[in-house]
């Protein structure tokens, strides 16, 4: 992707964002469900909402779960969404693991963030392969657990995945003419493909700044200071 860019879905981030203490020990090092490793418990169990698929959504959920030592599931939280049905889905999956099946956690010391993402993808038909998408894995924050892959399938046919350099001149072209709203749009489908991208962010941010959306641009402020770890150069009109 062009990173020469002031630098979705709006969203409110997880409120422990910029307190997270994520593990370097792998998820599945750590926590069990019925003797199964969790993230392919979540790979059995996690669904690809049907109204996802019939949006033609495609991209990088994160979830965050903190646990305690003594294996008590403290919170639930969204770093990065996809849409309401995305962060609802694994919010349900994880409670249950925790409250209906036996879950061992082993290794911890003090009290842990784990970051779990989830990569959608779709398909055509049910013999077809997912539609491509480009994602900046190098530019992910270490520490994330091994990605889950959830496939879909709009059994319509009409699935479709605007092309990522298309996005990215319709983000340039509306912010170079004043036309924040459109930016937004095409940058927030951009930013759920890509989710590690800081860029995208930042031109987003300043977006919502100059519509006055302070609160929509300080979350993405806060995305970049306390996820990616992105220095900020320039003050922003967040507290």
């Amino acid at each position: 992707l062009i990173i020469g860019l002031f630098g979705l879905i709006t969203w409110p981030l997880a409120a422990q964002i910029c307190d997270l203490r994520t593990s370097k020990t792998p998820i599945d090092s750590v926590i069990q469900i019925d003797e199964v490793p969790i993230t392919r418990y979540l790979t059995n169990n996690l669904d690809y909402p049907f109204e996802a698929q019939v949006n033609n959504l495609v991209g990088i959920y994160i979830g965050a779960i903190r646990v305690a030592p003594t294996g008590e599931l403290i919170s639930i939280s969204t770093i990065h969404p996809i849409d309401k049905s995305t962060a609802l889905n694994f919010n349900e999956t994880i409670t249950k693991a925790w409250r209906k099946h036996t879950v061992r956690v082993s290794g911890l010391r003090d009290t842990t963030d784990f970051l779990i993402p989830v990569q959608f993808r779709l398909s055509k038909g049910f013999t077809s392969e997912p539609l491509p998408y480009h994602v900046d894995t190098d530019l992910a924050p270490p520490h994330l657990s091994k990605v889950i892959w959830m496939t879909g399938c709009n059994s319509a046919g009409t699935a479709e995945i605007v092309n990522d350099q298309e996005l990215l001149e319709q983000s340039n072209t509306n912010f170079k003419a004043k036309k924040y709203t459109r930016c937004i749009k095409s940058l927030s489908e951009l930013i759920r493909r890509n989710p590690y991208n800081p860029s995208l962010y930042v031109m987003r941010a300043k977006s919502y700044e100059l519509l006055g959306e302070t609160e929509n641009a300080c979350a993405d402020y806060d995305y970049l200071r306390c996820f990616l770890n992105y220095t900020l150069h320039k003050q922003t009109p967040c507290q």
